[in-house]
C-alpha cells in the first residue's frame, strides 16, 4: 500500500511539475493535481500512522508476555544458563514487522523530500515559468507545509531512522557535483522541522555513528537498525555540514551532548579511527563557534574543549592511524592533490588527515587558548606528520599541498617557532628537494613557506654561501679519483647555490642587500673556475640564475 501510494504521489507531482514548466497564464490546471496531492499526502500519513501505531502495540504486548524472571540462586542460576534455548538469542518476533515499518518511513521521507525541494526557489528558478510565479508561490507553499507536517510527525516516532534516510539522500547528492546545492537543501529542511533542533539532532547524529563503530557501548534502545547504506565516513562527513550550518548560539544547546560524545570517543579511540580526522574539524568547529558567543564558563569550556580533547585527539589520530607514504618514486595520488584543481566542497568531503589539519591550523588559537597547549599540539604535528613526511624515502613527491599550507600555518604561531623551523631545514638540506615535482608547489606552497622562515632567520643564506669552497686545482688533476672528487665537489657547490637562489626568490624585495658584498665575492670567486678545478666550470649555469634572481629582486 505504501509502495502504491508513494507511485501514485510521484506520478501526479510529475504531472504538476509538468504543468507549471508549460502553463499559460490563463490556465487553471495546475490546481487539479495539487488537490490530489494533498488528499493522496493525507492517506498516505494516515497509513504510516496506522502502521506505526500497530507496531507499537505488538512490540508492547510481546514485552509483556516475555518470560517472568526466574528464581534468583545458585541452582536457579545455573540451570537457566544451561537449558536456555537458542531461539531466545535470536531476533524477537517484532524485528521484521519494524524493519518493514521503517522501510515505509525511508519510502515517506524520500517522497516528502522531493516535493520539499521542489518547493524551494533556489532549486527551481531555472525551469519556472515566470508567469505563473503567483500561482507557484501559493501552490508550492501549500504542498511544502503539508510534507513538512508529515516529516514532523514522522521525526516525533522513529526520529534517528528519519533522520538516516535524509542523510542517505545527502550524501548520493554530494556525490553529485550538480547537485551539491541539493545537498545543503536538506540541512536546510533539518532546521525548520520542530523535531529537529540541535538539541535533537545532534544525539541522534551520535547515535547513528555509534551504531556503525561501537553498537556494543551503546543502550538497545538507541541503537540504529542499519536500514540506510551509511558508513561511519558519510555520517562523520554529515557531522561536519551540519555543524558548520548551525547558529552560534545553538551551542549552548548542544554544548553538553558534544563534549560527552567526545569523551567517550577519546577514553575508546580504537572502533573511530577511521573518522577521527573528521572529529578533528568538529572539534575546531565548535572552538570557532564557542569563541563567537558568550554563554557559560568561556576559560572552562575552552579548556576542556583544547587541553581535554583536542590535543588528544591529536594524539589519538595519529597513533590509530599512522601516516603511510608509497615507497616507489612517483604515485598519482600525490599528483592529484598538487594540481591544487579540488574544490572547497570536494575539501570538505575529505578524509585525510593532512587535508583536514590544513583547514583548521588558521584557527587554532580559537580551540586552544594558551601557549602551552598550542606548542604541545604543534610539536604532535611536527613529530608525528612534518618529520614522516620529510624522512620518507617518497620525499619529496609526498610533500602535498596541504603539507605546506600546515608549516605556512605553524609559522604564524610565536610556540611552534623552534620546531617549525627546524623541519624546514631539513627539508630545505634534503638534496632530493631540487626535483621536478618540488617546482610545481614553488610558487604557490615552497616561497611563502621559505619566505616566512627567512624572516626568522637571515643568516641562513651566508650559511649556505660559506659552505661553498674555492675553486682549485692542486692535487687534484693528476691524483687518483680525480674525476670523482670533482663531480663530487661540483654537485655540493651546485646544491648551496640552488638553496641560495631558492632564498633569494623566496624573500620580499632588498631583503638581502646587506648580503650584497658577500655574494659578490663569491660570485667573483666561482667565475675563476675551470673545467679542470674543483668545482669546476660546471656550475656556471647556477652562478648565472643566481645573479639573475639578485637583478630580480634587489631595486635598482
Amino acid at each position: 500500500m505504501v509502495e502504491c501510494f508513494s507511485r501514485t504521489i510521484r506520478r501526479v507531482f510529475r504531472t504538476l511539475q509538468s504543468d507549471f514548466e508549460n502553463v499559460n497564464s490563463s490556465d487553471s490546471r495546475p490546481c487539479e493535481p495539487v488537490a490530489i496531492i494533498v488528499t493522496l499526502l493525507n492517506g498516505f500519513e494516515q497509513v504510516l500512522a496506522r502502521a506505526h501505531d500497530r507496531l507499537i502495540q505488538t512490540e508492547t504486548s510481546t514485552e509483556a508476555m516475555r518470560t517472568p524472571e526466574q528464581v534468583q540462586g545458585f541452582f536457579g542460576n545455573m540451570v537457566s544458563g544451561v537449558f536456555t534455548p537458542e531461539s531466545s538469542k535470536s531476533r524477537p518476533p517484532t524485528a521484521n514487522n519494524r524493519f518493514t515499518v521503517l522501510l515505509c518511513f525511508k519510502d515517506a521521507v524520500k517522497v516528502c523530500y522531493e516535493i520539499w525541494s521542489w518547493g524551494d526557489t533556489t532549486s527551481t528558478s531555472s525551469f519556472r515559468n515566470l508567469a505563473s510565479q503567483g500561482s507557484f508561490n501559493h501552490t508550492s507553499l501549500r504542498i511544502r507545509n503539508r510534507t513538512r507536517r508529515i516529516l514532523e510527525h514522522m521525526f516525533a516516532a522513529e526520529a534517528l531512522e528519519c533522520l538516516e534516510s535524509l542523510i542517505e539522500m545527502w550524501a548520493t547528492l554530494r556525490q553529485r557535483k550538480s547537485d551539491l546545492t541539493k545537498g545543503s537543501i536538506i540541512i536546510d529542511l533539518l532546521h525548520v522541522l520542530d523535531g529537529s533542533r540541535p538539541k535533537n539532532t545532534m544525539p541522534a547524529i551520535f547515535n547513528a555513528l555509534y551504531s556503525r563503530t561501537n553498537p556494543g557501548a551503546l543502550d538497545p534502545t538507541r541503537k540504529s537498525t542499519l536500514t540506510s547504506n551509511l558508513t561511519e565516513m558519510v555520517l562523520a562527513q554529515f557531522l561536519v555540514a551540519y555543524t558548520q550550518s548551525l547558529e552560534d548560539d545553538a551551542m549552548d544547546e548542544i554544548w553538553t551532548d558534544c563534549m560527552t560524545f567526545l569523551r567517550d570517543v577519546l577514553a575508546n579511540p580504537l572502533p573511530h579511527r577511521q573518522i577521527l580526522p573528521k572529529l578533528l574539524e568538529f572539534t575546531s568547529m565548535l572552538g570557532e563557534k564557542v569563541d563567537n558567543t558568550s554563554f557559560g564558563e568561556q576559560r572552562k569550556m575552552r579548556r576542556e574543549l583544547g587541553q581535554d580533547v583536542f590535543v588528544r585527539q591529536l594524539t589519538a589520530t595519529f597513533t590509530s592511524k599512522p601516516l603511510s607514504f608509497p615507497a616507489e618514486t612517483y604515485s598519482p595520488d600525490y599528483k592529484d592533490e598538487t594540481s591544487d584543481t579540488s574544490s572547497p566542497e570536494e575539501d570538505s568531503m575529505s578524509d585525510d588527515v593532512v587535508i583536514i589539519l590544513a583547514k583548521i591550523l588558521p584557527k587554532l588559537s580559537k580551540v586552544l587558548a594558551g601557549a602551552d597547549r598550542v606548542a604541545a599540539a604543534s610539536s604532535i604535528i611536527s613529530t608525528q606528520l612534518l618529520v614522516p613526511t620529510l624522512r620518507s624515502r617518497s620525499f619529496p613527491r609526498n610533500v602535498t599541498r596541504s603539507t605546506l599550507d600546515i608549516m605556512s600555518a605553524l609559522s604564524r604561531f610565536q610556540e611552534a617557532s623552534k620546531t617549525w623551523r627546524k623541519d624546514v631545514g631539513d627539508a630545505l638540506n634534503d638534496s632530493r628537494l631540487f626535483c621536478k615535482h618540488s617546482y610545481k608547489l614553488a610558487e604557490a606552497g615552497w616561497l611563502p613557506v621559505l619566505r616566512q622562515w627567512i624572516l626568522l632567520d637571515k643568516e641562513r643564506l651566508p650559511e649556505f654561501l660559506s659552505r661553498i669552497s674555492s675553486p682549485t686545482s692542486a692535487g687534484i688533476m693528476f691524483g687518483v679519483g680525480a674525476s670523482s672528487a670533482r663531480s663530487e665537489a661540483d654537485r655540493k657547490t651546485q646544491l648551496n647555490l640552488r638553496r641560495a637562489i631558492l632564498l633569494v626568490m623566496a624573500a620580499t624585495n632588498d631583503s638581502f642587500v646587506v648580503n650584497l658584498t658577500t655574494i659578490q665575492e663569491k660570485i667573483v670567486d666561482l667565475l675563476t673556475a675551470t673545467a679542470a678545478s674543483s668545482p669546476s666550470s660546471a656550475t656556471r649555469a647556477e652562478i648565472y640564475i643566481l645573479i639573475r634572481a639578485l637583478i630580480l629582486k634587489i631595486s635598482p
